[in-house]
């Protein structure tokens, strides 16, 4: 009876391979101007398909033997190629809608008008030139480089990887830039969250799982552990990126009252930054090189070695 229901199942589920198949080939050879309707008809079609899949193959996997190697890694291979090709196909069609948005002259001159409105102005780098956009691809670079380390051999199916990449997304979005404002007793920095809600970003505290062997975590901590063993990598980079000293053959802006700082916490949860104002400078009689400073930080005054101090820079800076 096993048998014979992994085969129905089986079944079905080419069936919806098929049906993608053909939604695919639609949207590939319809992708041009005039048959946006037809494409949008589509995709109504495609988004319940994966829905149907999953059923379907959690269903066939309940009935494989896990004991069997090659039929747990042929069914693990069914449902990668079918999510691949399923959200290439979503990929392409949206880009195919904004695509067609955009190039509409109407909707077109709206668009340059509310730009030109808020003097917001387009610069592009030359096709295939990626090495252009120093800024953001040294970012792109150290998140690759740390994801690699804390990945590792892990095994990874499409919906945890987005939630990974998601909150990674989140932890880079709440690094601060900036001091907000002037106000002495405004601690708060400007960071890439304000640009995209208008707020800094926040999380929900979650336990410490860094310690914790992997063979005791279920799926959800163990997306847990990779975003904190990611934190504590990258977090600890850009802090050094933000002491970053010249030679000592030139002299350096030495720390001020009133400028706003981050203060290195090892043991801080992803996405806290711990933020302060410089109350007081303490030069040395020798060479008059400030070296340590008093902060002030959650409503207390503490006394910190500035290597342990990240100033934010400056406008003028």
């Amino acid at each position: 009876m096993s048998d014979e229901q992994t085969k129905a199942l089986r079944r079905s589920r080419g069936d919806v391979k098929r049906n993608l198949t053909r939604i695919i080939k639609f949207v590939d050879t319809h992708n041009k101007p005039g048959d946006e309707i037809a494409v949008q008809q589509r995709i109504h079609e495609l988004e319940p398909l994966l829905d149907k899949f999953n059923d379907i193959q959690n269903q066939i996997e309940t009935l494989i033997d896990f004991d069997n190697d090659d039929a747990v890694e042929k069914e693990d291979s069914e449902r990668e190629e079918f999510e691949s090709k399923y959200y290439e196909t979503l990929a392409m069609a949206t880009n195919f809608r904004l695509y067609n948005f955009i190039r509409s002259k109407s909707n077109f001159d709206v668009i340059q008008t509310s730009l030109a409105n808020d003097s917001i102005s387009w610069i592009f780098i030359p096709a295939n030139s990626p090495n252009w956009g120093g800024l953001w691809e040294a970012g792109v670079k150290s998140v690759k480089f740390h994801l690699k380390r804390v990945l590792g051999n892990a095994n990874l199916v499409f919906e945890d990887l987005c939630s990974v990449l998601c909150q990674i997304e989140s932890i880079l979005n709440s690094r601060p830039l900036s001091p907000l404002s002037n106000d002495p007793n405004d601690m708060t920095p400007l960071t890439p969250g304000h640009f995209l809600i208008g707020r800094p970003l926040t999380t929900i505290p979650s336990d410490n799982h860094l310690d914790t062997p992997m063979k005791r975590l279920n799926r959800f901590e163990y997306q847990e552990k990779i975003c904190q063993d990611f934190w504590q990598r990258w977090h600890q980079e850009y802090l050094s990126y933000l002491q970053q000293r010249k030679k000592w053959t030139q002299s350096t802006r030495q720390i001020r009252p009133g400028d706003l700082v981050v203060i290195r916490d090892q043991n801080l949860p992803p996405m806290r930054w711990k933020m302060g104002r410089v109350e007081e400078v303490y030069p040395s009689p020798s060479d008059g090189v400030v070296r340590v400073a008093s902060v002030r930080c959650a409503g207390k005054i503490v006394k910190r070695a500035c290597n342990r101090l990240c100033v934010l820079p400056l406008d003028d800076e």
